[in-house]
């Protein structure tokens, strides 16, 4: 409705979550999810004035709606203010009747914090219990969201095969992921399993943007030309080195 301009206000949004908080069927998150795709869709301005119309209706909602106000306002701002980012997780964690679905939430952006200030052990901890509590709930949503980030931050601390294991548990949970699906290749390629990754390359998706806009075919492409160096295919990694930036996928 909101995208369809039915309801195309904040303050109608937040009138249905007062009065529908209570149906177990709607996500404790739905506001947070809510502010998130408008930003993707819509604008920042707009999805700053989303939050500013959340933050005016506080006492109309449950608690919960306050922790993810502020679990919402940390993401905005986790790359660039990292204390004020870590203020707000702060403050999510006085927030009273938490579930474990919620806390969550706050290990996640607890190990980001860290990742950003490079201190990849603190990350790690909060994140495996975020992964840890997701197992316990078996909320596969995010299972595979914590098992990627788990697979990066032990590949950056150099246990590779530990990183393989959760990049593995992550691509049960979403196996067309092409960012996911190019990080496990480029673990297996460190480990030497190069028979593994390119197996794994040769199933990676065909829909690649061509134009090379997307992150995802360069970095296909640069993984492509490691792997061939690792098998010295030295004609196969050269011809892809000289046509990084063409439209053609390997």
């Amino acid at each position: 409705h909101y995208y369809s301009g039915e309801c195309n206000n904040a303050d109608s949004i937040l009138e249905f979550y007062a009065n529908n908080y209570n149906n177990e069927k709607l996500d404790r998150r739905f506001l947070a999810i809510t502010h998130s795709r408008i930003k993707m869709n819509r604008s920042v301005a707009e999805s700053e004035l989303f939050l500013r119309a959340w933050e005016n209706r506080l006492t109309d909602l449950p608690s919960h709606a306050r922790y993810y106000l502020y679990a919402a306002k940390c993401r905005d701002i986790l790359n660039t203010n990292r204390d004020s980012a870590n203020w707000y997780i702060n403050q999510m964690l006085k927030v009273p009747d938490l579930n474990q679905l919620d806390s969550m939430t706050a290990y996640e952006l607890r190990g980001i914090s860290f990742y950003f200030d490079g201190m990849i052990d603190s990350a790690l901890v909060h994140m495996k219990k975020g992964y840890e509590i997701s197992l316990k709930q078996n909320y596969d949503k995010v299972i595979g969201a914590f098992a990627t980030s788990l697979g990066g931050l032990y590949s950056l601390s150099g246990q590779s095969q530990s990183a393989t294991e959760y990049l593995l548990r992550a691509l049960s949970y979403d196996s067309t992921n092409t960012v996911l699906i190019n990080n496990l290749a480029s673990v297996l390629i460190l480990e030497n399993r190069y028979e593994e990754a390119e197996k794994l390359l040769k199933k990676y998706p065909k829909k690649l943007d061509k134009s090379n806009k997307d992150a995802g075919t360069l970095n296909y492409k640069l993984t492509f030309v490691h792997l061939n160096q690792k098998l010295k295919n030295w004609e196969v990694s050269r011809k892809w080195l000289r046509n990084i930036g063409s439209d053609e996928i390997p």
